[in-house]
């Protein structure tokens, strides 16, 4: 009988430590790369991340910026650029740790217009 009772003392001790330690939530580095249609990195582009946490910055003169302590989740990844079509992207944190790229390539809005121009020449919608 002192045995259970010890049994049900020391479940007793444990059961409340364990409920009181925090999840671990993975966390990751999000590095974004923006570049044009050819691959040329695009300085000073806005880019914001929607989601469980909310970021936002400007990309260096290589074209990156970096998302540091991003937590699991779903984002949604928007990159805005004087002369550029505003681009978006989903993307998820899923238990990584360490870095996680995530390139943007994105088009003039020249490329739009030729688009449409074309379109509207040839009878089409664009």
């Amino acid at each position: 009988m002192r045995s259970l009772f010890g049994l049900f003392l020391l479940a007793c001790a444990v059961a409340p430590a364990a409920m009181a330690a925090p999840a671990i939530q993975p966390i990751a580095t999000v590095s974004v790369l923006v570049t044009d249609r050819g691959g040329k990195p695009l300085p000073s582009a806005h880019v914001r991340v929607n989601g469980v946490s909310e970021r936002e910055g400007k990309t260096n003169g290589a074209g990156h910026v970096v998302f540091p302590n991003m937590q699991t989740g779903s984002y949604t990844l928007r990159v805005e650029r004087d002369n550029f079509i505003t681009f978006e992207k989903d993307f998820s944190v899923s238990g990584q740790t360490g870095w996680l790229p995530v390139v943007a390539a994105i088009s003039p809005v020249s490329s739009l217009r030729a688009r449409s121009s074309r379109a509207l020449a040839s009878g089409r919608r664009p």
